[in-house]
């Protein structure tokens, strides 16, 4: 029997804080403004709360910060952060709705589910295109900055990553490599420029590939101390940032080959991260419900 009570989402000024999810992304507040270095007030304070019955298994939060999707057993429901309102209710084709992710303008919904990639257009509410091939549930999106690529990846024996031409619509490359039965693709990210993609599972592994080379094999890799459930590209593309099962930030340097700060804070698994838009801050979301702030050029934790 599927669970009846209900799941109460708070939005953090654009990091969302959910049982099991994870995010990265450049972040704003709801009114577009850029998240400010300094305050002599706590940051974190809910901007807003969606209740909803049963379990909720993925969510988005749109590049603009106006829109949050939810992926449910077969549904997905599209909410106006500001006016509290459902915009969208689909139907998916699929199963339970793994993982969803937003185009860079905002304008298509990707959901991700059993061997399953649906394109939602977020203007018309209408289905646009159904992708078919991975081997098993997609646990995670990412589009590219200029919206033309869809990065999915997936889990079961054999973890695979493909790359979808969204307009082609067509698989043009798809990266595989062998892992234990219980890996999956957790987070994908992908750099500012395009030509960094950095994937986490539920191994220690962090895997970088550089997409400009055209290769199968990660550039780099690199171990946190736990297995990471969040990753974010700092906006200049420099510094990967990942979150870990042990409550840690660890930032790694791509430059240099080498992990660089790590932050700790949190009781309990980070579930979310995302940088602000100027690259000045990072927040990060844990699954025990707690938000923190930090400064990246001291490392020091500014609010939670």
């Amino acid at each position: 029997m599927k669970n009846k009570t209900p799941l109460i989402f708070i939005l953090f000024l654009g990091v969302i804080t959910a049982l099991g999810c994870s995010t990265s992304a450049a972040v704003k507040s709801p009114d577009k403004t850029p998240l400010k270095t300094e305050s002599s007030s706590p940051l974190i304070k809910p901007a807003a709360e969606f209740k909803k019955e049963g379990p909720i298994f993925s969510k988005a939060l749109s590049p603009d910060g106006l829109r949050l999707a939810l992926g449910s057993s077969k549904k997905i429901e599209v909410w106006d952060v500001i006016k509290k309102k459902k915009l969208w209710a689909f139907e998916s084709q699929g199963r339970d709705i793994s993982s969803l992710a937003f185009s860079p303008n905002g304008g298509i919904l990707a959901a991700g589910s059993y061997q399953v990639i649906e394109l939602w257009d977020m203007k018309r509410g209408e289905r646009i295109d159904t992708f078919l091939g991975p081997r098993d549930y997609v646990t995670a999106l990412v589009f590219s900055a200029d919206g033309r690529l869809l990065v999915s990846g997936s889990k079961g024996a054999e973890s695979a990553i493909h790359f979808w031409n969204v307009y082609e619509k067509k698989v043009v490359n798809r990266l595989t490599y062998e892992t234990q039965y219980a890996e999956m693709v957790v987070a994908l990210a992908i750099s500012a420029d395009g030509q960094w993609l950095a994937s986490v599972g539920l191994s220690r592994k962090v895997r970088v590939w550089n997409m400009k080379m055209n290769s199968s094999l990660p550039d780099q890799e690199f171990e946190p101390s736990a297995a990471s459930l969040a990753v974010a590209f700092h906006p200049e593309g420099k510094t990967l940032a990942v979150g870990t099962f042990d409550g840690q930030v660890v930032l790694y340097e791509l430059a240099g080959r080498k992990i660089g700060r790590t932050m700790t804070g949190h009781p309990g698994k980070v579930t979310s991260i995302g940088y602000s838009a100027d690259g000045a801050t990072l927040i990060s979301a844990s699954l025990d419900g707690t938000v923190i702030r930090w400064a990246m050029e001291t490392g020091v934790k500014i609010d939670s």
